[in-house]
C-alpha cells in the first residue's frame, strides 16, 4: 500500500509518501489484518524500515456491497507510532484486478490524501 499526503496540519508531512505491507483476511463482509510501515519518502529523502524498526498496525474493516455502483471497502488502522498511537481511515474502491484506490484520513498531523493498494501475487 502506498499513501500520499495531500493536506496536513504539519507542513513537514506535505507530499509525504508512506509504503506499507499489509496482510488482510476476510470472513463474510468483515476484514481483519495487520500492517507494517516499510518506508517513507519526504522532501528530506527516503527512509527504509526493517525488522523491529517497522511501525505495526491493527486493521479492521468491512466490505459494503453496492448494488448500483462499485463496492466500497472501509478500513480502520490503529498504528503505534514512535511518539503516540494514531488512527487511519481508508475508503477504497476496486480499480483493477489486483488494485484498490481511494482516500485516507489520519489523526497523525490531521492529514489526508490518496492511497493505492496493490496485491502481491508472490
Amino acid at each position: 500500500m502506498i499513501s500520499k499526503t495531500d493536506a496536513t496540519e504539519y507542513s513537514k508531512f506535505k507530499n509525504l509518501e508512506l509504503t506499507y505491507t499489509a496482510i488482510l483476511w476476510t470472513e463474510g463482509s468483515k476484514i481483519s489484518g495487520t500492517s507494517e510501515k516499510v518506508s517513507e519518502t519526504s522532501s528530506e529523502g527516503t527512509i527504509s524500515y526493517t525488522g523491529s524498526n517497522r511501525t505495526r498496525g491493527e486493521i479492521s474493516g468491512v466490505i459494503e456491497k453496492k448494488y448500483f455502483s462499485k463496492d466500497k471497502i472501509k478500513l480502520h488502522i490503529t498504528e503505534q507510532g514512535a511518539k503516540r498511537e494514531s488512527t487511519i481511515y481508508y475508503y477504497l474502491f476496486v480499480s483493477g484486478e489486483n488494485r484498490m484506490t481511494g482516500t485516507f484520513f489520519s489523526t497523525a498531523a490531521d492529514s489526508n490524501g490518496t492511497v493505492e493498494w496493490q496485491r502481491d501475487e508472490s
